[in-house]
Formats: C-alpha cells, sequence, structure tokens
C-alpha cells in the first residue's frame, strides 16, 4: 500500500490541475460571452441613439440576413452600420465625390493621351472608384442588396459606380498613353454617364436631397397645371389663327442690311401687297419670326410670348396689321393691344406662376 501511495498522490493531484483548468476555461468562456454581451449591447445602445438623434439615420437595421449570413444584431454588420451611419462618412464621401467631379470638369477631349494632366486624371479615377465601390459593399453590408438597391438615389449611385468601374477596366490601355480604351464605342457612351456623377452629392445634401424630391413629388400637380395651360393656348391659338393667318408680313428685302452693301435709304411702304412688293423684286417677309399661320406654331409662339419673349414685337405687328398679303399700318387696329395684354396677365403673370406655387407646395408637405 505504502508503495503506491506515490502514483496514487500523482494521480489526484493531476485530477485536481484538470479539474481546475476546465473551470478556468469555463470562467474564460463565461468572461468572453459577458464581454462580447456588453460590446453587443454597447453597439445596440449607439444603433438606438444614432435612429434617436438622426431623422436619415438607417437604424433600425431591416430584419432582413444581409449577404444572406449577417443577422441584423450581428457584431459585424452593426459595426459597420455605426461606420457608415456616421455623419463624418457622409462628409467624407461627399468631399471625394466633389474633388471627383471638379476633376470631370478638368477632363477634355482635346488633351493630349501623354499629357501629364491626362495621366493625372486617369490617376485620380482609379483612386476615386475603389472608393465608391467600397462605400457602396459597405452600404450593402449595413442594410443589405434589396433595400439598398430599392432606394431611387442608390440606383443611382450603383449605375455612376458600375459604369465607372466598367470604363476602368475598359480603358486601363490610358495610363500606357496609348488612348485604345478610349477609342472604343460603347466606352464613349458610358463615359457619358459621368455627367450624373454631380447628382451623387445631392443624396449626402439633405437640403437638395429634398429640393429634388420635392420636385418629383409635384410631377402629377405640374402635369394637371400643363393641361390646364395647353387648352388655355390651344384657345388663343385658335382665336389668333382665325384673324392673323398670313398677316403678320410686310415687304422688305434683306440685302438693305447686310453690311457688305452700301448704304441704302427707301421706303417700301408704297408696295401696298405681296404682288406689287414682287414685281419691284423684293420680298415678302415675316415682320416677327413669331407667327400665327396654323394652330401648333400658334401655340408655339403664345408659349414664348408668355415667357415675356419678345411679345411686344408681336403685339405690335398684330397692331399694325392690315389684312392678307397687304403692307401693315401703324396702329390699323388697335383693339389687339387689349387681347395681347389680356393674355400676358393670364398666361404669364398667372399660369406660369403657378408652376412655382405647386413646387413650393409640394416642399412645404415634404418638410
Amino acid at each position: 500500500m505504502t508503495v503506491h501511495e506515490p502514483e496514487t498522490r500523482d494521480r489526484s493531484d493531476t485530477g485536481r490541475e484538470k479539474v481546475k483548468a476546465a473551470q478556468a476555461s469555463r470562467l474564460a468562456d463565461e468572461e468572453r460571452r459577458k464581454r462580447e454581451a456588453a460590446d453587443a449591447t454597447g453597439l445596440r445602445r449607439r444603433a438606438l441613439e444614432s435612429a434617436l438623434q438622426r431623422s436619415d439615420s438607417i437604424f433600425p437595421l431591416p430584419d432582413i440576413r444581409a449577404l444572406g449570413c449577417l443577422g441584423p444584431d450581428n457584431e459585424f454588420r452593426l459595426r459597420v452600420a455605426l461606420l457608415v451611419d456616421h455623419p463624418r462618412f457622409d462628409q467624407v464621401i461627399l468631399l471625394l465625390i466633389l474633388v471627383s467631379t471638379a476633376f470631370l470638369a478638368i477632363d477634355s477631349p482635346l488633351n493630349a493621351p501623354c499629357s501629364t494632366l491626362s495621366l493625372f486624371l486617369a490617376l485620380s479615377d482609379w483612386f476615386f472608384t475603389p472608393i465608391f465601390i467600397m462605400e457602396m459593399v459597405l452600404k450593402v453590408i449595413a442594410v443589405g442588396a434589396k433595400p439598398y438597391i430599392g432606394n431611387g438615389w442608390n440606383q443611382l449611385d450603383f449605375l455612376v459606380v458600375a459604369t465607372s468601374t466598367y470604363g476602368l477596366t475598359t480603358g486601363a490601355p490610358t495610363l500606357t498613353c496609348t488612348g485604345g480604351g478610349s477609342s472604343v464605342a460603347s466606352l464613349k457612351a458610358l463615359r457619358a454617364m459621368r455627367a450624373f456623377k454631380p447628382l451623387r452629392a445631392m443624396k449626402r445634401a439633405a437640403g437638395l436631397r429634398a429640393l429634388i424630391d420635392a420636385l418629383l413629388g409635384c410631377i402629377p400637380s405640374v402635369l394637371e397645371v400643363c393641361a390646364v395651360c395647353m387648352l388655355f393656348f390651344l384657345v388663343f391659338a385658335i382665336f389668333l389663327v382665325s384673324f392673323l393667318k398670313g398677316r403678320l408680313r410686310h415687304c422688305g428685302d434683306a440685302r438693305f442690311w447686310e453690311a457688305s452693301e452700301p448704304p441704302t435709304y427707301a421706303s417700301l411702304e408704297d408696295a401696298g401687297d405681296d404682288t406689287l412688293c414682287r414685281c419691284w423684286g423684293y420680298r415678302w417677309t415675316p415682320v416677327v419670326s413669331q407667327s400665327f399661320d396654323n394652330v401648333f406654331v400658334a401655340t408655339l409662339s403664345l408659349f414664348e410670348m408668355a415667357t415675356t419673349e419678345g411679345w411686344i414685337d408681336v403685339m405690335y405687328a398684330a397692331v399694325d396689321s392690315t389684312g392678307r398679303a397687304n403692307m401693315p399700318r401703324r396702329d390699323e387696329n388697335p383693339g389687339w393691344y387689349a387681347v395681347f395684354l389680356i393674355f400676358m396677365l393670364v398666361g404669364s403673370f398667372l399660369f406660369l406662376n403657378l408652376f412655382v406655387g405647386v413646387v413650393c407646395d409640394s416642399f412645404e408637405k415634404m418638410r
């Protein structure tokens, strides 16, 4: 019995050490789980604070699995979402968009392919595009692919980033001064999509985004105003065509006003009609660029007049008109003053200002 006592004691000591090690490992696991739970609780608390402080916060996150494996309570997804939701993140991205837009304005098809400016602009594309790709990936991780692509502004972002990425992969030879990528017809068409880059800045500016949303939201009301305006213009167009068709013309000769011709002083008032005008070798030309010879042209003329562009000249031409194929005489029909003034009061000062009122009303509703 005494011979085996040391061996028995060693086994018992080893057993106690194993028990202690298991207890220490269990305590460490519990401590780690508590730490992870505390971290997760802290992340959720920060997410809740962000949702309460910012009206445009991405929190609460959609109750879906981002990328098919990251749930709403996943620590990695919460950290990415907090990064994306931080105000500094949007400010940095906005600054990069503005800088890339400035570089886009500097670019020109007249730049030499091997010039320092062309190479610098090509390298700037390689710098900015991966950053924008990373921004898009982070947002997909934060909110999920379907909610991300379901937003109209995000669709614009995706379109611009996708075309920029395709432009880089196809136009890579520009870095070696060959310019081969820029000669591809499909690439030229896609490079035109770079014009949408400045629009990405609107998404980050709350005021601009609200204004664009207001403009898009008031489209149905604007269409109703357009319909009313078109009916009003159509009524006036039919009325004016009935009385002024073919009347806003006179006898003239363009050679009188050419700089290469010597000064000519003449009066064509004695050319009483178009027949006599042509017999004298002159031309029967319109008094103004606007016309009321048919309803379509008359409607376009009225729309131009409603913008207050040249409406006084048209009014004077109508007042001086005497008859079809007859020379105008000054103040022959003063009643047209009242007609054109009524049109301007209603068509310009009332109807066109309705557009401003509709946009302002929509903007106030969205606020």
